[in-house]
C-alpha cells in the first residue's frame, strides 16, 4: 500500500496504535477522523498528510525516514 485513500478509516472507535511505514506516500483526507481511541500515531516525515486526514487528534509523533 502506497496510500491511505480519504476517509479510510474514519470513525474506526477501537483503532488505538498507528505506525505508518516507510512504504506509504499518502495520507488522504478525514483518513482518520474521529478515531476517538487513538492514542499514539507514528508517521514518517516523508508522508504527506492531507488537510484533516486527523481532524478531531493533535498529537502527531513524526518519526526520522
Amino acid at each position: 500500500m502506497t496510500q491511505i485513500l480519504d476517509s479510510s478509516f474514519e470513525k474506526c472507535i477501537q483503532l488505538e496504535k498507528i505506525i505508518i511505514p516507510n512504504s506509504v506516500s499518502l495520507i488522504g483526507s478525514h483518513s482518520f477522523f474521529e478515531c476517538k481511541s487513538l492514542k499514539q500515531i507514528e508517521v514518517p516525515q516523508s508522508v504527506k498528510i492531507e488537510e484533516s486526514a486527523f481532524e478531531s487528534y493533535s498529537l502527531i509523533t513524526r518519526v526520522p525516514t
